[in-house]
């Protein structure tokens, strides 16, 4: 089920999202200034309310950069990091996911990107 409707804007993808939870609306707000993929991978690996406050407080130690980091390597299969294992880790205090070892993977993937970029540089 898709939470999210064309022609939202951000506020209202975060309160749908949200599920009249503020903290976790919040949380989508803040992720979707830095952008709105956010809100489609909250919406495509159906975390929505509390499983969003969770995720970010208790998965990802209250960190939006690691929540960020946390989602996007879930969308790419990063560590074998699925769906099911995620939600699994946010009903389960973190367990199953090493939050940690996904930072430092994605890290290393922004930072390649960053020096290929250079390359191409005028």
């Amino acid at each position: 089920m898709s939470y999210l409707r064309p022609g939202m804007n951000d506020k209202q993808k975060a309160t749908a999202l949200g599920k009249d939870d503020r903290s976790a609306a919040t949380i989508c707000l803040t992720l979707g200034s830095v952008s709105s993929d956010y809100f489609e991978l909250f919406d495509k690996f159906d975390i929505v309310g509390p499983a969003i406050y969770r995720l970010y407080a208790t998965v990802c130690s209250e960190s939006i950069h690691k929540t960020g980091l946390v989602l996007r390597a879930c969308d790419i299969g990063l560590n074998g990091l699925t769906r099911d294992k995620l939600m699994h880790a946010i009903n389960n205090r973190g367990a199953g996911v090493d939050v940690e070892a996904i930072v430092r993977e994605m890290e290393k993937i922004a930072d390649i990107i960053n020096a290929t970029k250079s390359l191409f540089r005028e």
